[in-house]
């Protein structure tokens, strides 16, 4: 069903833009199957980044949105339950991911990452995410009739919040701003979000000057911040201390392992950063059997025994790289 989709709009659209319709069409028709699964075990579910774009700023013209996997947040209670439901569908972790499940058999890969809370929201602004989500359907004109998996109604971010998160991830997961998400932003931004509900929602957490850096560079690509907004945005006090740090992150090519440097140097309170910290040294178990792939109590235990001073050494690292290395531009990596 999926290629009869791909083959009628392929008359609509030109040659550049199908490999990636394409490949969306394919990643929408796993969701939904995935979101359908879910409904039936009544697990909620929540499309974040490119799958939640696509039936939003571009329902006109999903082909020029790039998208290398479907991103869906689950309550973290209902995790175990979720993940069981995509084995029962005939997917299976990638090796040495925590979140990223492929089919085990056909081609192209059709990656899900499963997410079960946002970092920076922590569970209660997470669970205040999936109450103010609405549902939306795909619109495209490959999509209509079809009767697929993919025509399911999936829940959608509201407007402010896919702004934040699209932000917020580039530059502190990635430590990028590669063209796509900068294109996000300035179609994010024509909508008209309620700007002062954006802006209160990055100081809430902390983040008021990864999002004004986000919001700046968006600016400058065509996307209509008030300038107002933009003012309110600089950092001040010691955030100017992280603000340079980021800014000197985003002006290199993407390095493994800096998203978890800046998720902690952005977190909110030294107890948050304790917890973080904590999480990342001593992860347990099951993280280990799941990362490194350790299959005895002993292989887990020695993984667990190198893991503090190795993600230290790497910390410090990427720390001084970024502080005392020399910027120049360029990314890389998947959108």
């Amino acid at each position: 069903m999926s290629r009869e989709r791909v083959s009628r709009a392929s008359a609509e659209l030109g040659t550049a833009a199908l490999d990636t319709l394409a490949q969306s069409i394919l990643l929408e028709d796993a969701a939904g199957r995935v979101v359908a699964e879910w409904g039936a075990r009544g697990i909620p579910a929540v499309a974040l980044k490119g799958l939640a774009l696509l039936r939003t700023v571009y329902r006109r013209d999903p082909g020029s949105r790039p998208m290398a996997d479907a991103d869906l947040l689950v309550p973290p209670e209902r995790r175990e339950e979720a993940e069981a439901a995509l084995v029962a569908l005939g997917f299976a972790r990638v090796p040495g991911q925590i979140s990223a499940f492929v089919p085990r058999s056909g081609t192209p890969p059709l990656r899900i990452d499963l997410e079960d809370e946002i970092w920076y929201l922590g569970p209660r602004g997470t669970r205040e995410l999936f109450a103010r989500a609405r549902l939306a359907s795909p619109a495209s004109p490959a999509r209509r009739g079809a009767g697929a998996a993919g025509e399911i109604a999936i829940a959608i971010p509201t407007l402010e919040d896919a702004l934040l998160h699209g932000a917020i991830h580039a530059v502190v997961m990635h430590g990028q701003l590669r063209p796509v998400w900068l294109e996000d932003l300035r179609r994010l931004a024509l909508l008209g979000p309620d700007w002062a509900l954006v802006a209160g929602r990055a100081r809430a957490a902390g983040l008021t000057a990864p999002l004004g850096i986000a919001l700046e560079r968006a600016a400058r690509s065509g996307a209509p911040v008030p300038a107002e907004i933009l003012a309110a945005l600089r950092p001040r006090g010691t955030d100017r201390l992280r603000a340079a740090l980021l800014a000197r992150v985003l002006a290199r090519p993407e390095t493994a392992g800096t998203g978890h440097l800046l998720r902690f140097l952005f977190r909110r309170g030294a107890r948050a950063k304790l917890r973080a910290l904590a999480r990342q040294l001593f992860p347990g178990r099951e993280f280990l059997a799941r990362r490194y792939g350790a299959r005895s109590r002993g292989e887990a235990l020695l993984r667990g025994a190198l893991r503090p001073a190795q993600s230290a050494a790497r910390g410090c690292e990427l720390l001084a790289r970024h502080c005392l290395g020399r910027g120049r531009a360029g990314a890389g990596g998947r959108p």
